[in-house]
């Protein structure tokens, strides 16, 4: 007999991937009704084998935040099962109010802020609201040893296979940036492109880059396109929706996972780091703590957070094409797979509960 679960998320529901691939990978064994809020255009996702309930998302925060908290506490007075919370601020009145119940809260992200009072500020309230729940996961061992509370697991993030074409790495260097643009320095990695194309004119090369940020982010890359008369080989496309990314995946072998190396970003996966891997994809990583569990000198190299490494970079992937594999490069990271993280670290965890 399947037991119940309840999932609150504040996010739309597909916001967050991870929420729906749990969902996805753990509707088979659990009775699932997951909360959360309806897109802000009004438009409502159809929950496929669990009961998916959308509230309106009101433009004003307040009302939008006390409208969410009411009708949750009102849900969880009848609920008899099982509960996850995806932390949000405030998300401790739950257990106030529920201590009887079993909850565990989950935490994808610590602050990134600029501001070190800000993120100290956030961080302490998120480790104060997730001390009163019965369990917590958080997305990284780092994450998790910062939170420092007893009862926490590491529930790490994962991927889907976006592409399985086999990638050839002999004849040309065909490079992907994809994801956010805000903080990420985004600017450097097109430097470094331009620097590697005027030290080796010959070698092909095209770097295709997708995201989305701020419209200065995204003037600033065009403008930089332009001054090194750059657009034959830097391609700025911009937002592209994840379901239609495989085109690009299909058609690159080399991903750039370009994050700024620092205090607040050490600690915070990288989803393209798993994503360029398990599709075959050679990956040029920065070397953060996480990057560093992730990346070996057969699925990737590691770099420094400059333009001058992201050059350094590609000579290396270029030097080393003849003995690339892509199954190989798959097969590194081939247990971060959603389904590997949900049906084998997620699903004994609620069980434990």
């Amino acid at each position: 007999m399947k037991q119940n679960l309840l999932i609150i998320d504040i996010n739309p529901f597909g916001a967050l991937t991870d929420s729906v691939k749990w969902v996805e990978y753990l509707k088979g064994e659990w009775n699932i009704t997951m909360i959360c809020f309806a897109a802000k255009d009004g438009s409502k996702a159809k929950g496929k084998g669990f009961k998916l309930i959308q509230l309106r998302n009101f433009h004003k925060r307040q009302i939008k935040a006390l409208c969410f908290l009411l009708y949750t506490i009102i849900y969880l007075i009848f609920y008899k099962g099982k509960i996850v919370v995806e932390y949000f601020p405030t998300c401790e009145i739950y257990k106030r109010l529920f201590p009887w119940k079993r909850m565990l809260v989950d935490v994808r992200t610590l602050s990134v802020s600029n501001d070190e009072s800000v993120r100290n500020l956030h961080n302490a309230r998120l480790v104060k609201a997730c001390s009163s729940y019965d369990k917590v996961t958080a997305i990284s061992e780092g994450v998790a040893n910062q939170m420092s509370l007893p009862n926490t697991s590491v529930l790490p993030l994962g991927s889907d296979v976006i592409s399985s074409t086999d990638k050839i790495f002999t004849d040309a260097v065909r490079l992907i940036y994809v994801g956010t643009f805000t903080n990420r320095q985004i600017e450097r990695t097109i430097e470094g492109v331009v620097a590697f194309h005027r030290e080796h004119p010959k070698v092909p090369i095209i770097y295709r880059i997708i995201g989305y940020g701020t419209n200065n982010e995204e003037r600033l890359f065009r403008k930089i396109i332009e001054k090194h008369a750059a657009a034959d080989y830097i391609k700025f496309i911009g937002k592209v929706a994840h379901d239609n990314l495989k085109p690009y995946f299909d058609n690159s072998n080399v991903g750039l996972s370009f994050v700024p190396i620092t205090d607040y970003y050490n600690d915070q996966p990288p989803t393209k780091t798993y994503e360029y891997c398990l599709s075959g994809i050679y990956c040029i990583a920065t070397a953060t703590t996480v990057n560093k569990s992730l990346i070996n000198s057969q699925n990737g190299i590691l770099i420094n957070d400059t333009a001058q490494a992201i050059k350094y970079g590609i000579e290396h992937f270029w030097s080393n094409r003849e003995k690339l594999c892509s199954t190989e490069i798959h097969k590194s990271l081939q247990e971060c797979t959603w389904k590997n993280i949900v049906i084998n670290k997620f699903s004994p965890i609620l069980k434990s509960l």
